[in-house]
């Protein structure tokens, strides 16, 4: 029996509303990341009208604001990074300090101006990763982070690392993967991508399959995370793709297996399996990604692109009276992932983001098998 199955065509487009500062926080929140804290003088005394300079290699050009009658200062909406936040005033010595921005958090830069004894001195250090701002639970995981560990080639796979998520044996329909999160189904979690709901409409799963390498960071809310997200009893996985920069920088990859590197599975009548195994022969994952800018400092671009290829076999784990284990039906499946980004400054306190991403897969053969037979396709 052979058949075409046109898989999932995920197309979605999200134009992030120039995030200005009036910006709404449920459109900031899941894309971006913000900074705050207060500057004082020698005895501890607020600072008002101090100028407090954010630069980042992750932000196009320079936030600029200026300190209130409390001497406390709020920059929203800047992209995860790091950033060297820098205070000046006249009369005082310019100091500058160095923080960590992670998505969906706030980082803290209180700084404290010497008077001006000497022209200038420098203070360095990096604010704690702890967000005291929020009571949410759960953990942030850059691409540097899920480069140096040994995950799936699925961004989710990652979230196995919070402690809270679990496997369970949800519906995975062969791409995403069943996560139970803080005892909650894999039904019940809510899906993020560059701040557009993409868990799945029909199964409340995973419904975007995009590699590590798409990938900038992963946020893990498994508890106490703001109304904003709603619509979830389990936990929040809230993702963004890379976007360009000053440089430009790219990538190729190139992974392979195939079922001679792996062991050979064993299933029992114990083991209580229906319908189908999928066995492919082999994987072969190859793309590339690249960004850099088009104008420096005022519009970036990213691009990448993945074929996955896996063609292999169908089979009954157990004969029926109608179909043999032993009977091979033949079945392969290429996906496409590809994803881009452009960033444009709009000006100093807004940013125009428009991000595409899909996931569109094609399967020939054995894509399911008809109840006719006697046969339910599942997977492995």
């Amino acid at each position: 029996m052979r058949g075409r199955q046109r898989g999932r065509l995920l197309f979605s487009i999200a134009l992030a509303a120039c995030h200005l500062h009036f910006t709404s926080g449920a459109a900031r929140g899941q894309t971006t990341g913000s900074i705050e804290g207060r500057v004082t003088d020698p005895t501890g005394a607020p600072l008002p009208g101090v100028t407090v300079l954010a630069t980042s290699p992750s932000l196009q050009g320079t936030r600029t604001v200026v300190t209130g009658r409390d001497g406390s200062y709020r920059i929203p909406a800047v992209p995860p990074g790091n950033y060297r936040i820098e205070a000046r005033l006249e009369g005082f010595r310019t100091v500058w300090k160095n923080a960590v921005v992670s998505l969906d958090a706030t980082a803290t830069g209180d700084l404290a101006l010497p008077l001006a004894a000497q022209e200038r001195v420098v203070v360095s250090g990096d604010a704690p990763l702890v967000d005291t701002t929020s009571a949410t639970s759960g953990t942030n995981y850059t691409s540097r982070i899920i480069a140096g560990l040994p995950v799936q080639r699925n961004y989710a796979d990652i979230v196995r690392s919070n402690p809270g998520v679990s496997a369970d044996r949800g519906e995975t329909q062969e791409r995403s993967l069943a996560l139970s999160i803080s005892g909650a189904t894999s039904a019940e979690n809510q899906w993020l991508i560059d701040g557009v709901n993409t868990t799945n409409v029909l199964k409340g799963i995973q419904g975007k399959a995009l590699n590590n390498e798409f990938i900038q960071e992963v946020e893990v809310k498994t508890g106490g995370y703001q109304a904003e997200y709603g619509r979830a009893l389990g936990g929040i996985v809230n993702v963004i793709t890379k976007s360009g920069g000053n440089e430009f920088r790219g990538d190729a990859f190139l992974y392979y297996d195939s079922e001679s590197l792996r062991a050979r599975q064993i299933v029992t009548e114990e083991d209580s399996p229906s319908g189908m195994r999928l066995t492919p022969s082999e994987r072969r994952d190859f793309g590339a990604d690249l960004g850099g800018f088009v104008l420096e400092d005022r519009l970036w671009f990213f691009l990448a692109y993945d074929r996955v290829e896996t063609p292999g076999t169908a089979s009954r784990y157990f004969s029926n009276s109608e179909v043999s284990s032993s009977m091979l039906f033949p079945r392969d499946q290429a996906d496409n992932l590809y994803s881009a980004k452009l960033t444009w400054n709009v000006g100093n306190t807004a940013t125009l983001v428009a991000t595409v991403f899909a996931d569109p897969s094609r399967i020939t053969g054995a894509a399911r098998v008809g109840t006719a037979f006697g046969l339910i396709s599942s997977p492995e």
